[in-house]
């Protein structure tokens, strides 16, 4: 595969993340085979030393969710990054729900949860119970994600690394401390970091309390089709002036994953694709 990268971009609002680089991976929804690529990838793109953050959902829907996972948690040998923070997405919170407290059962497994089921069969067998379901995710799924060892984010400089987003009129911090359990009914009920849209994705102005503050998310893909020229990164650094970059390339129906690279004051976002969809003008 190629990598084809949009030019650095400079926020308008001077983020900066310091002087040590970061990647960040979006959504990747069980695209083992270009997730591995995109892992494989980030030693190639610099020869500094970095640091790299997963902003969730790397099950449901793709081929095999079980190799993600396990990709997930090798990431720092395969990518050859000095650290890596592994965020969830409202995906893994919905099969954790599911497997410890048999919530979100239907919605998990009608949005994605069966295809994960598939890529677990070859490990645990079948699968035809709720009681199979759940001793597959329990005996398949890496003890990260089982012990909900993770963060709800990665703050690092003038950038918040989360899933789905933040809520521009409730106190960052305060709003980023809520729990991961059952965060699709907390969302029901109010708003959630795993879950956000609508108002996160409009909203023109800066984030509460912090001038500079960006956000990297996923959740909401940007694109539904292949990207075929750097013009069209536009579509997730910064669009239209917004304090945000999302880096969900649409994998819920390609394999098309989106690596955001942070350095500085600058940012620019890059995505493996094929030879045969490169264009001639890869910057």
């Amino acid at each position: 595969m190629d990598i084809l990268s949009s030019p650095w971009t400079t926020p308008h609002h001077r983020s900066s993340i310091g002087n040590h680089r970061w990647f960040a991976i979006g959504d990747v929804h069980g695209q083992d085979a270009v997730f591995e690529v995109a892992l494989k990838t980030l030693s190639a793109i610099t020869d500094t030393p970095f640091s790299l953050v997963l902003l969730g959902d790397l099950i449901d829907r793709g081929p095999n969710s079980l190799r993600c996972l396990e990709l997930a948690e090798q990431a720092q040998d395969i990518s050859g990054a000095t650290s890596v923070v592994k965020l969830p997405g409202n995906h893994e919170l919905m099969m954790l729900d599911f497997a410890h407290n048999r919530d979100e059962a239907d919605i998990w497994l009608d949005n994605g949860g069966y295809e994960t089921l598939e890529s677990m069969k070859p490990r645990t067998g079948p699968i035809k119970t709720v009681p199979d379901i759940i001793k597959a995710i329990k005996t398949t799924t890496p003890a990260y994600w089982l012990n909900g060892d993770f963060p709800t984010h990665a703050r690092i400089g003038d950038y918040v690394f989360v899933h789905g987003g933040i809520s521009p009129h409730q106190d960052t911090a305060s709003f980023l401390a809520k729990p991961a359990e059952k965060a699709r009914l907390q969302a029901m009920d109010g708003e959630h970091w795993a879950w956000m849209r609508g108002h996160f994705l409009r909203y023109p102005g800066s984030w509460p309390n912090n001038q500079r503050l960006t956000v990297v998310h996923g959740h909401t893909p940007a694109y539904g089709s292949h990207i075929m020229s750097p013009p069209e990164f536009k579509k997730c650094l910064f669009p239209d002036g917004r304090r945000r970059v999302c880096l969900d390339g649409g994998a819920t129906i390609i394999p098309q994953l989106l690596i955001g690279e942070f350095f500085e004051n600058s940012v620019r976002v890059h995505t493996p694709c094929e030879t045969s969809k490169s264009p001639v003008l890869v910057w």
